[in-house]
């Protein structure tokens, strides 16, 4: 027998079928046209870079890592407030997904204030 949990109306019921009636019952429920494994990497990808917009970061051009002043900067400092010396570039910690691509998340952050704007999500294949 198999068990098959549906969301019905806003209720959730678990129904218990016999052998055999599984494989009508999942077509109405799944749509086997989508890639599910390419849907499976593009939802890690994507939980990934959610979580690394947690991270602290590491500084790759900027302030505390040397005194150079970001090419962008000025307009930094015009759109967000703060100084030019206060901007610093920073990137996440590298996600390696199954398809073996790498995916960083970048931004720019005012390490006086601790505000982050301009967030890109890099995939390198």
């Amino acid at each position: 027998m198999v068990i098959l949990l549906a969301l019905l109306l806003g209720v959730l019921a678990i129904e218990t079928f016999p052998k055999g009636i599984d494989d009508s019952l999942e077509s109405l429920f799944f749509d086997y046209d989508l890639n599910e494994d390419q849907d499976y990497v593009n939802l890690k990808k994507q939980l990934a870079s959610d979580e690394q917009l947690g991270e602290s970061g590491r500084t790759i051009i900027g302030r505390p890592k040397d005194q150079r002043i970001l090419d962008v900067a000025p307009r930094l400092t015009r759109e967000y407030g703060g100084n030019p010396e206060d901007w610093a570039k920073k990137s996440s910690t590298s996600y390696k997904p199954a398809d073996g691509s790498h995916v960083e998340t970048h931004w720019y952050e005012n390490i006086v204030t601790g505000q982050r704007v301009e967030y890109k999500t890099k995939i390198k294949p």
